[in-house]
């Protein structure tokens, strides 16, 4: 298998395997952003870029409406530019924040855990670790790399966890209701 190097289509530099990255969805061409589509760009360069708030707001809406047509990740709520999602499947919350371009899966199990986090306390997924630092700032880790997030606060987050949405999603009657009436489908 031949070994790619990935270039960031914003600044046409080199991607290194510990940079912070975003990979960019597959967008129409009518979007406004195309030249982006199906490729991987440095989280710092869309934060910089003139086009920021239109990418934001529009991968924030194609999100919504495709989440708003499924079954087993359904939409649950949004805020601004951050879309939360249910995994029934897996049981996390999955949170695709679009104002820092990065993607989030807390487990339920690990709700309580997360919203009373101190400085310096983290909590893990399968997908990332997400760190409080100071000044209720948060640093999500990857496998390869870290971000530390300018929009998506500690306050903010545990406000959109706990919200009364996400706990009525994960309330177990209805989610046996729901499983029933997929398989009925089926």
């Amino acid at each position: 298998m031949k070994n790619e190097t990935a270039i960031c289509k914003i600044c046409n530099k080199r991607i290194c395997s510990d940079e912070a990255v975003y990979y960019f969805p597959k967008v129409p061409e009518e979007c406004g952003f195309s030249e982006f589509s199906a490729s991987i760009l440095h989280i710092a360069c869309i934060l910089a870029s003139e086009k920021k708030e239109l990418i934001s707001d529009s991968l924030a809406e194609m999100k919504q409406a495709i989440a708003s047509k499924l079954d087993f990740t359904p939409f649950i709520s949004r805020d601004k530019n951050v879309i939360i999602q249910g995994n029934i499947d897996s049981r996390t919350i999955e949170i695709y924040n679009y104002e820092d371009f990065v993607e989030l899966s807390v487990p339920i199990v690990q709700l309580n855990k997360l919203c009373n986090l101190l400085p310096f306390e983290f909590v893990n997924s399968t997908m990332n670790t997400i760190h409080l630092l100071e000044n209720n700032k948060l640093k999500i880790e990857y496998n390869y790399f870290s971000v530390e997030l300018e929009s998506l606060s500690f306050p903010r987050l545990v406000k959109l966890v706990s919200s009364s949405d996400v706990k009525a999603y994960f309330d177990e009657s209805r989610l046996r209701t729901l499983i029933n009436n997929i398989k009925k489908k089926k």
